[in-house]
């Protein structure tokens, strides 16, 4: 198989996006953390709307790390566990709101290899909305993805989730439904690397991204 490659920075980074699955390592093991001034640009659409969206890491304290994210001009300031990925602070997906994810959503489990599932449980609180989510998430397969910032090898990680969700003003009752979402992760300069997400609710809203820039130290 001969992969392509369109809009890479650097022939360096170039080949590490091209490497065949093959030479890829079936199972990863660890992962290099983010260091402040790392920057990532996804195309990210929701509900049919689309606009850019930048993260940039500001600092790196101990197992978290935290980034300013800027998404349809409009600041957010979010935090990660540095090696699971594990989110306790961002933009909610699937509305657009600031929220926060306690004890975090736990995005990546080590190792990564086909097979492997892993479960939690928190509780999101947005702006209008506190919900609580159990998800299931299992890697799927070592694959192909194709984005505006090239090829690349990734583990595509698939999630099923449950929600029970109420707005923080006690307004109306409660409501229950479900949630789907795909991920495909991949690994350059031995840190991980978010390439695609798609996300949909039962309650009828849709969300994507898609990695179209990247400048790791």
């Amino acid at each position: 198989m001969n992969p392509t490659h369109r809009s890479v920075p650097s022939l360096a980074f170039a080949a590490v996006c091209l490497a065949p699955a093959a030479a890829f390592a079936q199972s990863l093991e660890q992962v290099r953390p983010w260091e402040a001034g790392d920057k990532f640009g996804h195309a990210y659409v929701l509900n049919g709307r689309s606009m850019p969206a930048t993260e940039e890491v500001t600092e790196v304290i101990g197992d978290r790390v935290r980034t300013r994210q800027q998404i349809g001009g409009r600041t957010y300031e979010a935090a990660y566990g540095t090696n699971d990925m594990a989110r306790m602070e961002g933009i909610c997906v699937a509305n657009s709101e600031a929220c926060r994810f306690e004890p975090g959503e736990t995005w990546v489990k080590l190792p990564l290899e086909k097979g492997a599932e892993w479960s939690h449980r928190m509780v999101v609180t947005g702006e209008q909305f506190v919900s609580e989510v159990a998800q299931q998430r299992k890697v799927e397969a070592l694959t192909y993805v194709e984005t505006p910032a090239g090829q690349f090898t990734a583990w595509r990680v698939s999630m099923r989730g449950e929600i029970e969700a109420r707005r923080r003003d006690d307004s109306q009752p409660p409501v229950k439904g479900t949630e789907r979402a795909t991920y495909w992760w991949s690994t350059v300069k031995g840190k991980l690397v978010l390439v695609r997400q798609q996300y949909e609710n039962s309650f009828g809203a849709r969300s994507s991204r898609e990695l179209f820039s990247l400048d790791l130290r």
